[in-house]
């Protein structure tokens, strides 16, 4: 039964440009632009406070790489800017507004290497870091308008959601494993960890399908490709694991807790009675004791009951 739930696993695929698959030359330029320019500028600004020779003579050389990019980037949004699909020519301007300031700031930055003095050097720096700063912004803007169209932002939603709940269920999984290697001298604690033990295996089920779909969607999110949807195991534990909680709250558990303290209430009267049984033994001489005619055991001689099974002793 349970291979015919994983032969039955869903299958689908996974493209977060499924709307906009004839425009994956402007989705490929927006992360182009991400992974080339953005990211190692933030990382290289840091850098430059320390105000190096040979660090400008490096930074030079990345604002020439960055600019060509800035070029060649706005051709291509400008292209699709003049696109009949509404959306499309809108995300294209917004993005090619970015890529145009850019190309400025990396004008800015070259002025400054080239500048005389460190009045006009500090002026273009800044100049060039404002006109960057707008130019992230555009871009993060373009990119989103981007993803909603074609639909990104609903699929990593999704992969937000499988993450949180492949999470849960996992700690959920833990807790009943902790639950069920609990060990105890009682038989209603034993029959209780056994409950839990069940309830662990069926929670599993449900564990492993999310953290197999969750996995294989993040990365057909991030590649493009195929995921499988692992409803098979998923619902078949859900289910089980949803009878076994039910019963266990509404019959079982109940009947523990009873048993339970019948069990500890008669271990705490058995070990009155031991007890009360050695100090009659310890502090009572054999001279002044006597036997109970129905459990043998030795009572005070002036007892009139037997202290261990109630029995009149007169």
């Amino acid at each position: 039964m349970c291979l015919i739930f994983f032969l039955y696993s869903g299958k689908a695929f996974a493209d977060t440009t499924s709307r906009g698959t004839v425009f994956k030359e402007l989705y490929d330029t927006l992360n182009k632009e991400t992974d080339l320019i953005y990211t190692p500028y933030g990382e290289f600004s840091e850098k430059l406070s320390s105000a190096e020779e040979p660090l400008y003579n490096e930074f030079q050389s990345r604002v020439l790489a960055w600019r060509a990019e800035f070029v060649s980037a706005s051709n291509i949004y400008y292209k699709h800017s003049q696109s009949v699909d509404q959306q499309i020519s809108e995300i294209a301007s917004i993005a090619y507004g970015g890529s145009q300031k850019g190309v400025q700031s990396c004008d800015a930055y070259l002025a400054a290497i080239r500048a005389s003095d460190t009045t006009t050097m500090s002026g273009y720096l800044d100049r060039g870091d404002q006109l960057m700063t707008e130019a992230i912004a555009v871009h993060e803007n373009a990119a989103d308008l981007y993803n909603n169209y074609s639909g990104a932002t609903d699929a990593y939603n999704i992969r937000d959601w499988l993450l949180v709940g492949s999470g849960i269920f996992a700690l959920f999984s833990f807790f009943l494993f902790l639950k069920s290697r609990r060990k105890s001298s009682f038989q209603a604690e034993v029959a209780r960890s056994g409950v839990y033990g069940n309830l662990f295996r069926n929670s599993l089920w449900v564990t492993i399908g999310l953290v197999v779909t969750t996995v294989g969607y993040s990365y057909a999110l991030g590649s493009g490709g195929t995921y499988y949807i692992l409803y098979g195991p998923i619902f078949f534990g859900g289910w089980r694991l949803l009878s076994g909680l039910y019963d266990y709250f509404k019959n079982g558990r109940p009947l523990l807790n009873q048993i339970s303290q019948n069990e500890k209430g008669d271990a705490i009267k058995q070990s009155y009675l031991e007890t009360t049984q050695n100090n009659i033994t310890e502090s009572t001489p054999s001279s002044k004791k006597k036997r109970c005619n129905n459990c043998r055991n030795l009572v005070p001689a002036n007892s009139i009951m037997c202290p261990n099974c109630g029995n009149n002793v007169l």
